[in-house]
């Protein structure tokens, strides 16, 4: 198994325990329909620090492996974004719709403000990038 396939191993099972913990934490805390910060911030840092300690053992485990990247990973890392990017998008699509079937606009407006940024950025980098090897 080649290190960045640990890595995915490592992203998908921290991001689902960390899911599944947010899930039971914000029912505990009074169900969906209730703001609960704590619980947020406790998520997003748990999935930081767990994700890290994941890919710091992987890399001291392999050394050798943690800096080899070829072809092939390369081809199934884009493949693996853009499937990521379009989960992404359709997410955000469907919860702004969402949100306007509730009447709440601006967080519809936000949601397709921030996917039309998305959309930007990544022909931009790809203009920049090739602009600096030209």
């Amino acid at each position: 198994m080649t290190f960045s396939e640990k890595g995915a191993w490592i992203m998908v099972s921290t991001t689902v325990l960390v899911s599944i913990a947010y899930a039971v934490g914000v029912q505990l805390a009074g169900g969906w329909d209730v703001g609960s910060a704590a619980w947020l911030l406790a998520a997003m840092i748990a999935l930081v620090v767990v994700s890290a300690v994941g890919h710091a053992a992987a890399a001291a485990s392999s050394p050798a492996e943690a800096d080899v990247v070829d072809e092939r990973d390369q081809a199934i890392a884009l493949r693996a974004q853009q499937v990521g990017g379009w989960c992404l998008s359709a997410g955000a699509v469907g919860i702004a719709g969402y949100a306007m079937v509730l009447g709440q606009w601006r967080l519809a407006h936000m949601l397709l403000f921030a996917l039309a940024a998305a959309t930007v950025a990544e022909p931009l980098t790809a203009i920049v990038l090739y602009r600096r090897e030209a």
